[in-house]
């Protein structure tokens, strides 16, 4: 991985778009509301941001599904700037630079994300093997199939996420 120089901050830790709402507003800044607080707490801003761009795909993971580079930007961008309006009670710009090393931590923790994704299933199917034969909380498929998928990701992506590097900032 890297150092992680990233600052800690409060996590879902289950940002997937279910979990999120767009309310109907007469405001032209769309208003979401984010719900399924049961797995927050603390994490490093691209941990969370991986997890959602991994977890964005929903149960068929494919590259034609992964949301791409400049829609990744473009939430980093956002995310950023709520975040410094946030912290820093105020506007601050967001350069490119710091949206560029985001989405380089980020993509680095999605492939975790997968890899965990692996070990996790395998340790609750090996446990309890009524769950392995839970299709309905796999979206339709075993923990096997969905195990299979996580891992098929990581091997095709991995070299070419790891070889991403960070801008001075």
């Amino acid at each position: 991985m890297m150092p992680a120089d990233h600052p800690l901050v409060v996590c879902h830790n289950d940002l997937i778009p279910a979990n999120m709402i767009l309310s109907d507003s007469s405001s032209s800044e769309p208003d979401i509301r984010i719900i399924d607080y049961e797995f927050a707490g603390i994490g490093h801003q691209a941990q969370e941001i991986g997890y959602f761009m991994s977890e964005f795909v929903g149960m068929d993971i494919g590259e034609d599904r992964y949301p791409d580079l400049q829609f990744q930007l473009n939430f980093i961008t956002e995310y950023l700037k709520s975040w410094y309006s946030f912290t820093q009670k105020g506007e601050r710009a967001v350069n490119d630079d710091e949206v560029w090393n985001m989405y380089v931590r980020a993509t680095k923790y999605s492939q975790l994300r997968h890899f965990a994704c692996l070990a996790g299933t395998i340790a609750i199917a090996s446990r309890d093997a009524s769950y392995s034969n839970n299709v309905e909380s796999l979206g339709g498929h075993d923990a096997i199939w969905y195990v299979l998928q996580n891992w098929s990701w990581y091997q095709r992506k991995k070299e070419q996420l790891q070889r991403l590097d960070l801008k001075p900032e």
